[in-house]
């Protein structure tokens, strides 16, 4: 968690600061709850963040989380699970945003073919250049076979 000033629209001088979760902490979050159930907001809320996130501090909050709750990164199964999203996303999203963006450009722009897999990929690239002691051996193995996953889907979608 991190502090945030609070910002209001009255007069009066609050100088105030609450406890928030970063921005990071949230896409992690969000990220583990993808892997893990299958809810339009999710993928939404993940995919959005993604531009504005510290990469470099996700890594370390994904592997004390999945560590944590028992979690194995299964990214493939994103895709596997593309129709239930579909499905549930303008159910899911048109009570709280006044543009739903179009499932099918959105997932295959932010999750499909390119935004989560390449994350993935930088994350480790990233942990075995420049630490590769930080994360449990778990995490970067679950890791591999996540990218493996997400790769070969690509790999093999393109072939059709």
């Amino acid at each position: 968690t991190e502090k945030k000033k609070v910002f209001h629209s009255y007069s009066d001088d609050l100088n105030a600061e609450i406890q928030v979760y970063s921005l990071e902490e949230i896409f992690a979050e969000k990220i583990r709850a993808l892997i893990q159930r299958t809810r339009a907001r999710d993928l939404y809320d993940a995919g959005m963040l993604y531009d504005l996130i510290n990469k470099n501090k996700v890594l370390q909050i994904l592997d004390e989380k999945f560590d944590f709750k028992g979690v194995i990164l299964d990214i493939s199964s994103l895709t596997k699970r593309k129709d239930d999203f579909s499905n549930a996303w303008d159910a899911s999203l048109n009570h709280q945003l006044k543009v739903i963006p179009d499932f099918e450009i959105f997932f295959n722009s932010r999750c499909g073919n390119t935004i989560f897999p390449c994350f993935f990929f930088y994350l480790l690239r990233t942990n075995h250049s420049s630490s590769p002691n930080i994360f449990s051996s778990r995490f970067i193995i679950s890791l591999h076979l996540a990218l493996f996953g997400a790769f070969s889907g690509i790999v093999g979608s393109s072939k059709r």
